[in-house]
């Protein structure tokens, strides 16, 4: 957990590199459990807990992410089929 860590909110909220490195340290224990899945991703945000309301609210918010990530891909090809960088 971060406060174990000595993390708090306000130390997560100035400075960006804690905040990174949280959020990647997050991730990492995610893909731990899950492997690289959307779950995964959705536990960024909802938790590790294993009841049935928190696989939901993993799953809800994977799909916005990969609702985002979708448009940024489609986005990228776009621009590059313009020729932009």
């Amino acid at each position: 957990s971060m406060k174990k860590r000595g993390i708090d909110r306000e130390l997560l909220v100035s400075d960006i590199c804690i905040n990174i490195y949280s959020g990647a340290l997050i991730l990492a224990r995610a893909f731990n459990k899950w492997g690289p899945t959307w779950e995964a991703v959705g536990a960024y945000n909802a938790g590790f807990a294993g009841t049935p309301k928190q696989h939901f609210r993993r799953m809800a918010y994977a799909r916005k992410i990969y609702t985002v990530y979708r448009q940024l891909k489609h986005g990228e090809k776009h621009r590059q089929r313009a020729g932009w960088r």
